[in-house]
């Protein structure tokens, strides 16, 4: 099952804060075990601890 989030306000803030990034957006998804994120500034995307990735879907 995937799922996946668009990070908004705070708890975009928070997440940037967390991994010490910056982003005007942040989707994450979680597919099966595995976590990922996407950063609109970077246009890539990166590899997310699934625990992390937990605490904002």
């Amino acid at each position: 099952m995937q799922t996946s989030i668009i990070l908004e306000d705070n708890k975009l803030k928070q997440f940037c804060k967390e991994l010490n990034i910056s982003s005007d957006k942040i989707v994450i998804t979680i597919n099966n075990n595995k976590a990922e994120y996407y950063n609109a500034n970077d246009d890539c995307y990166y590899k997310l601890d699934l625990e992390v990735a937990k605490k904002y879907i």
